[in-house]
């Protein structure tokens, strides 16, 4: 990491590259040039073994004993990921619920909606 001009830590994604790391990300392109058909052929050989009945077998007797053993999730947990992100763009921004312009949440977007409705 290097220092910016105001003394913090600038990692170094946002720095240009030394020669070096250019030479070492030009050695691995290559590497990866020459690595790609053999791993395609692989993978091509790999797909031709594979015994697909038996796979989809096994997968929808490990599928059964996952639902069996796992308990029924009432919601997909979408509604609490936005509360958060909500939650988190308030705190971002400074700005207090009060503060925030009308239908900043899902559900005051809904009440709107049904508001306007004739």
């Amino acid at each position: 990491m290097l220092r910016s001009l105001d003394n913090r830590l600038t990692p170094a994604i946002f720095r240009p590259m030394t020669e070096a790391e250019k030479a070492n990300m030009l050695k691995s392109i290559d590497a990866w040039k020459r690595a790609g058909p053999e791993l395609e052929k692989q993978r091509r050989a790999d797909i031709r073994a594979s015994d697909t009945v038996s796979a989809i077998q096994s997968m929808t007797l490990l599928f059964r004993d996952a639902v069996k053993h796992s308990p029924a999730r009432l919601t997909s947990g979408l509604v609490e990921q936005q509360r958060w992100f909500m939650k988190a763009r308030g705190h971002a921004r400074g700005l207090s619920r009060s503060r925030r312009s009308p239908g900043s949440l899902p559900g005051e977007w809904m009440a709107i909606l049904r508001h306007r409705r004739p």
